[in-house]
């Protein structure tokens, strides 16, 4: 083969890898102003996302700290992780300076009646009007009315347990005093 027809099989070769080469450099600016534009798009569906995120916090917040009836939250073992100012004067302690378990305030009578009331709640998601007697840490004994849910993590797992509690001591004391002059009333005109 003469080197003439060589040198333009090489020139033909040569210009079909410059055309290659232009082409796949082409693809390459496309795919990356591609990448580019959805990376943007990205950062800017994250920012809203985290703006999203930060004004629900941010509302929760404001509502977990001004309920006015005590809240708390725990994880599945009942150790207080989270409560607000009225659930610190309810229970007698912060749990920013004591770590707790409310299974600790419960009276010994009332314990099983309390394992059986958070079996309800881990297999149904939640109870509601639980009553139980509790000792707070100003060694007061209290009973309380209880309504609590469980929090679930984004696979549906339940990772902590809410509730809202109220101090019904002075509420069941007079009915049970109600009662009692009920039962004399009674008593005395039978």
């Amino acid at each position: 083969m003469p080197n003439r027809t060589k040198v333009e099989i090489l020139e033909r070769a040569l210009a079909r890898e410059k055309k290659a080469r232009k082409k796949a450099e082409t693809i390459l600016e496309e795919k990356s102003t591609e990448l580019f534009l959805l990376s943007e798009q990205l950062a800017e569906s994250n920012k809203k996302l985290s703006a999203a995120v930060q004004e629900k916090t941010s509302r929760l917040k404001g509502v977990f700290d001004t309920i006015i009836d005590p809240f708390v939250i725990i994880d599945l073992q009942g150790i207080v992780v989270d409560m607000n100012q009225a659930a610190v004067d309810l229970f007698g302690f912060d749990h920013l300076e004591k770590r707790v378990n409310l299974m600790d305030l419960v009276l010994p009578e009332y314990k099983e009646y309390t394992s059986l009331a958070f079996r309800k709640l881990y297999e149904k998601g939640s109870f509601s009007n639980y009553n139980v007697k509790i000792t707070t840490f100003h060694q007061e004994e209290k009973i309380v009315q209880v309504n609590a849910s469980l929090i679930y993590d984004a696979q549906g797992k339940p990772t902590l347990a809410q509730g809202i509690a109220r101090d019904v001591t002075a509420e069941t004391e007079l009915r049970r005093l109600l009662q009692e002059q009920k039962k004399a009333a009674r008593y005395h005109h039978g």
